[in-house]
């Protein structure tokens, strides 16, 4: 027993070697469809699709629908035809297909047609019943139901017409008119008692519409139309849709349909010739794009045969029956410089390739056996040490795939040199690969360095400098480069140096701006201020971390003058720089009020310049001739630019309390009660107060640097007949009593 158990484990080791062998040479191809596949569509109610899963021809099949049938014997609604037809669809193009229905029976009430323009019925007696137009079935490049079709004809591939309704009434009963192919069926002559005169409409053609019968009524005036079958209003079946859609039947059955094949896109190929096929009595025609049998063979909702009439519900089908190229493989494959471990073979799909230590780029090619063949992946690669995978993929004009790896082996190099080190974007001017030492000088604005290497190996590993600060004087930076086998390892030095200068690296001004614009080897500038301006904060900031900067002329300003920014250092000659300013002409000064409104008003300064801010506070409540403490003033200049807001909180004068509490004043007022008609109480004023953050003054005792202003408010009088006072007045450093 044991050697029997080891015997079978060898065997299974033995077929999965195989097997794993097996699966490694056979082509990898992913096939997207097979010749003779079929996609059929039934009946859904809504408008379904096809995506060509390869390039290639396709048979189109189509069944139209039965219209509805008053009984299955003589009174039953015209068969459906068919129609078919060769089309060549590309991968991935998508055609739509509408699937027609059968539709119901009207007795006295009203039925819809066939969906896909089936014409309505209607009777207006139980003893009376009259079916609706068969739908069509069509296949089309663009989405809808055929009758929505009509300006984009070429659009429409192929249409099997729908037949028409039957009718029944002991009197007057005819079954449906057979959906046709060149032309429409008209319903048989039935029976049209009573003595009525039967009128019969003409039938539907490749280009109009067919009119309606009548059973003592002259109707053949009214027309179905382009995918659509006329609908009966009173006492009528409907007609059958189509190319051109058949009449209705008053008091008789209605018309079937054309069908069509007319587009120059359906072609006769592959053994199928493009045709359309009616029950037997249709037209017929031999004309190729009109050509129609007629057939007495029927397909139902069951079984479903070629070249057949339609009962019951419309149909489609799509068979693929010619595939364009399948051919997926390589004719040659190459990699340069590189050395293959096997002979190529287009039907072997893996290839272990190996490159010099010093390659680091190689150009992959793969050359197809079909022109018509696309492949991607072709091109030039870095190559880095180790082993690294490529994918070829070709793909066939009948959409199969196929996928060719190469692994690219390539050991560790010890070269250990760079190609190329840029600074500021410019290569080192007479750089070799072997010199490591580097003195170079850059302008003395430059205040960054960017530095760029290029690799010799693709696997090399580079270390840059942290800080790519640029100062005066001289600037070291070490360059470290790594060989791929990290076995070795050189250090460039880079010494760059950055003149000393007496220069400015930039000028700004709060609100102003310099003509022309800064430049730090243009001396001379001008500036325009306000005329309410007295002083202009200005910011030079020098190019040398060693420079010194002075600043004349610019703190007290009564007209136009001249101000110096003066910069020297130690190594250079001083530079000065002349600011010519110029004050505007006087403007009236214009004054912005805000009166108590119980919320938090909002100043936008017009324009920049100086403006001055007041505050007076509110007063307390007087009690019964005990005065509120008056509120205080504040005021004070601040410079804000142009569209600059302050957030403006007037405050409220403080209420009085008798035998009664009541708020303080709006901002901050104390509230004030007394418990008897003899005592009043006066409440707090409220403060007033102009910041640059919203809010009333008490919740922004976290953002005090945002209070510009605050007036104060005073305190609420008292009276009592024994004891009295008036309320403190708001005070301004220190607070009343």
């Amino acid at each position: 027993m044991g050697k029997a158990r080891k015997y079978n484990l060898f065997l299974c080791t033995i077929k999965l070697i195989i097997s794993l062998i097996l699966f490694c040479v056979l082509p990898i191809v992913t096939k997207a469809a097979s010749v003779g596949e079929t996609t059929n569509f039934a009946y859904t109610g809504g408008i379904q699709t096809f995506t060509a899963p390869v390039s290639g021809y396709y048979e189109l099949e189509g069944w139209g629908a039965q219209g509805g049938s008053p009984n299955t014997g003589a009174e039953r609604g015209g068969y459906g035809a068919y129609a078919k037809g060769v089309v060549f669809l590309e991968k991935g193009q998508v055609i739509y297909v509408v699937v027609g229905s059968q539709p119901g029976v009207a007795r006295n009430n009203s039925v819809g047609g066939g969906y896909n323009g089936g014409g309505s019925a209607r009777t207006q007696a139980t003893a009376d019943y009259a079916g609706g137009g068969g739908g069509a079935t069509h296949f089309a490049t663009k989405t809808g139901l055929l009758s929505s079709l009509s300006g984009s004809k070429a659009s429409v591939l192929l249409v099997a017409a729908g037949g028409g309704g039957g009718y029944y009434y002991p009197y007057f009963k005819s079954h449906g008119g057979e959906a046709g192919g060149i032309t429409g069926t008209l319903a048989n002559a039935g029976t049209c008692g009573q003595g009525r005169t039967l009128y019969t409409g003409r039938a539907a053609t490749q280009t109009y519409a067919g009119g309606s019968n009548g059973c003592g009524g002259n109707y053949t005036g009214s027309y179905g139309g382009f995918g659509y079958g006329h609908s009966g209003t009173s006492w009528q079946s409907g007609g059958g849709s189509g190319w051109y859609g058949g009449g209705s039947g008053m008091a008789h059955g209605g018309n079937g349909g054309s069908s069509y094949i007319g587009n120059s896109l359906l072609l006769s190929r592959n053994g199928i010739t493009k045709s359309m096929y009616c029950y037997s009595g249709c037209a017929t025609s031999s004309v190729a794009g009109t050509l129609t049998y007629a057939t007495s063979v029927l397909s139902d909702n069951s079984t479903i045969k070629s070249d057949t009439a339609k009962a019951g519900t419309g149909y489609a089908r799509v068979t693929l029956l010619e595939m364009t190229n399948t051919d997926t493989t390589l004719k040659s494959l190459t990699v340069e410089n590189g050395i293959f471990t096997q002979q190529f073979d287009p039907n072997v799909h893996t290839y272990d390739v190996l490159i010099n230590s010093e390659i680091t780029k190689t150009t992959i090619t793969g050359v197809v056996n079909q022109s018509t063949t696309v492949v991607e992946g072709n091109g030039t690669y870095d190559i880095y040490p180790g082993t690294t995978p490529f994918i070829l993929t070709t793909t066939a004009e009948s959409g199969d795939i196929g996928i060719y790896t190469i692994n690219i082996t390539r050991n560790a190099s010890s070269y250990v040199y760079l190609n190329d080190i840029k600074i500021n974007g410019n290569s080192i001017s007479g750089f070799n690969p072997t010199t490591l030492n580097y003195n170079l000088t850059v302008d003395y604005r430059d205040n960054e360095l960017e530095i760029e290497t290029v690799k010799a190996r693709t696997g090399q590993t580079v270390y840059l400098p942290s800080n790519m600060e640029l100062k005066s004087g001289v600037n070291n930076y070490q360059i470290i480069s790594v060989s791929e086998d990290g076995n070795t390892s050189v250090t460039y030095n880079i010494n760059i140096t950055k003149p000393h200068s007496s220069k400015l690296k930039s000028i700004t001004l709060n609100g102003y701006e310099l003509s022309p614009e800064f430049d730090p080897d243009m001396m001379e500038y001008t500036v325009t201020i306000m005329s309410s301006a007295m002083a202009l904060n200005i910011n030079a900031v020098p190019a040398d971390e060693e420079a010194n900067v002075s600043l004349k002329g610019f703190g007290y300003i009564k007209g136009n003058t001249v101000g110096t920014i003066t910069v020297t250092e130690p190594n250079s000659v001083t530079s000065v720089y002349r600011i010519i300013i110029n004050k505007e002409n006087s403007v009236e000064a214009t004054t912005y009020g805000f009166q108590y409104t119980g919320g938090i008003q909002t100043f936008t300064a017009p324009t920049t310049g100086y403006y001055r801010l007041e505050s007076w506070g509110a007063q307390g409540g007087t009690a019964n001739g005990q005065r509120g403490g008056y509120g205080a003033y504040s005021n004070g200049v601040i410079f804000m630019s142009k569209g600059e807001m302050l957030y403006v909180v007037v405050g409220g004068a403080g209420g009085v309390a008798r035998n009664n509490r009541i708020g303080g004043g709006y901002n901050g007022g104390g509230t004030a009660s007394t418990s008897a008609a003899a005592d009043y109480a006066g409440a707090g004023g409220g403060a007033t107060h102009i910041a640059t953050k919203s809010g009333i003054l008490s919740s922004l005792s976290n953002s005090t640097d945002s209070i510009l202003v605050v007036a104060s408010g005073g305190g609420g009088g008292y009276y009592y007949p024994l004891y009295n006072s008036i309320g403190a007045d708001g005070g301004g450093y220190i607070g009343g009593l």
